[in-house]
């Protein structure tokens, strides 16, 4: 892995659908790095979740999670995120 990634910082609108976080990362820099250190079924922590794109990558790539987050207006945010990822009939919400 080099110590460079040439990622681009921009997010798509759909990422900023229902609202936003002063940290959000772009999916494809969670998804580079679910990809590279895990594997299917494994289990994705994310202490800090923010809006919530680990978790909904982590279901993409069909990973499950465990996510920690204390403002409920993120917790709110990262449930609607979750929400709307569907894969494989998963029902999860982060509390």
């Amino acid at each position: 892995m080099r110590t460079v990634w040439d990622i681009p910082n921009n997010k798509d609108k759909s990422e900023l659908k229902f609202g936003k976080h002063p940290t959000q990362k772009p999916l494809r820099i969670s998804e580079w790095i679910i990809l590279t250190t895990s594997k299917p079924n494994d289990i994705v922590l994310v202490p800090f979740c923010g809006s919530g794109t680990e978790c909904v990558v982590a279901l993409k790539l069909n990973r499950n999670f465990i996510a920690f987050e204390t403002e409920e207006k993120y917790v709110d945010l990262s449930n609607k995120r979750i929400d709307e990822t569907k894969l494989n009939g998963k029902q999860t919400k982060l509390v």
